[in-house]
């Protein structure tokens, strides 16, 4: 199912989405601020931001397995790597690829239509079930919080990826179909 690889890109995936939105799930910072503070501060961003994507990155990967493509998870060592430096240097806006999968097979253009869109569906998934719980106040306290973070990531992972340019799943959609 997985490859030692993907889980290795996996975990580097999930580590350096942590890292480049670590800023915006930081702890106050004073003079006691520790080490400890920086590796929660981590933690957290990755408990939020890094499912969103995994998530939608392995919709992919099961859509293409399920129509016999041989689908590979990959992490954009390059895109991570950018969106690293960007944090670093604390840019107000982060963009950048953290991932993708390779499909390797042939099919009609409209199998790789819904290849593409089940990344960008699992997103609308999650933001649907974060809408609930947050709505119907399912969960308190901390959970609320991420909860709520989680279905705003997901509503713009979802809308972003459907957004018609290279490299995007709503232009692979789009072009695709129209193979």
């Amino acid at each position: 199912m997985f490859s030692p690889m993907e889980i290795f890109d996996a975990v580097v995936t999930v580590v350096a989405l942590g890292y480049i939105f670590r800023n915006y799930f930081r702890t106050p910072v004073t003079e006691f601020t520790s080490l400890v503070d920086s590796r929660r501060n981590i933690i957290n961003a990755a408990l939020v931001v890094a499912p969103a994507v995994i998530l939608h990155e392995i919709g992919h990967k099961f859509v293409a397995m399920g129509f016999g493509f041989l689908a590979t998870y990959r992490a954009a060592y390059t895109w991570l790597l950018f969106g690293v430096i960007l944090s670093y240097f604390r840019f107000p806006f982060v963009f950048f690829v953290p991932a993708y999968v390779t499909v390797i097979g042939s099919g009609p253009g409209w199998v790789f239509s819904v290849i593409a869109i089940s990344g960008p569906l699992i997103n609308l998934l999650l933001y649907g079930i974060s809408e609930i719980v947050t709505r119907y106040e399912i969960v308190k306290g901390n959970k609320y919080l991420y909860f709520h973070v989680f279905k705003h990531i997901n509503k713009w992972l979802f809308l972003f990826n459907l957004i018609p340019l290279p490299g995007t799943d709503g232009y692979n959609f789009i072009t695709s179909f129209l193979r």
